[in-house]
């Protein structure tokens, strides 16, 4: 025996609704002009992340070649502005006291074969502290900052 059986499909289960399109269509255009206002601000911090890693990178290469014994690293850093839209806007050290000290030009230098790591002034003056900051800033947002920090030990760090 055969029977018929028939199912009856509501109005609920039928598929989506119109509405429920536009509800998605707007979530998503909402979410993608969200992403599209700060699409500037993105560009500016990863720029910003590129060019302070790179500011590392050079120091480490000067360290890098001290310690390969053949050469001595030097790497000199003065407060500018950069063709991309960032600049060094403080370079500064802490003294023995803990004492911020700013100044306009540092010069890293780092000789074989141990190395022997200096940190000096823009006139040639040994800094009397273990560590020199170089902080970074994008021109058109002062808020957005990487700091470079160099200490006598040989540690290069990106904060």
């Amino acid at each position: 025996m055969v029977s018929n059986f028939k199912f009856k499909i509501s109005n609920s289960q039928r598929g989506i609704t119109l509405i429920e399109i536009i509800v998605v269509v707007f979530i998503i255009s909402l979410f993608s002009s969200i992403a599209f206002l700060n699409l500037p601000k993105i560009q500016g911090s990863f720029a910003l992340n590129s060019a302070a890693y790179e500011l590392a990178q050079n120091i480490r290469t000067a360290e890098n070649n001290a310690l390969s014994g053949v050469l001595s690293g030097n790497v000199s850093y003065t407060k500018s502005t950069d063709n991309n839209g960032i600049s060094i806007t403080d370079i500064y050290y802490y003294d023995n006291d803990r004492k911020k000290n700013e100044i306009n030009q540092t010069n890293i230098t780092f000789a074989p074969p141990n190395p022997k790591i200096t940190i000096t002034d823009g006139n040639g003056n040994e800094i009397n502290g273990s560590e020199v900051d170089i902080v970074l800033s994008l021109d058109a947002d002062t808020t957005q900052t990487k700091t470079v920090s160099v200490n006598t030990s040989g540690l290069i760090q990106v904060r």
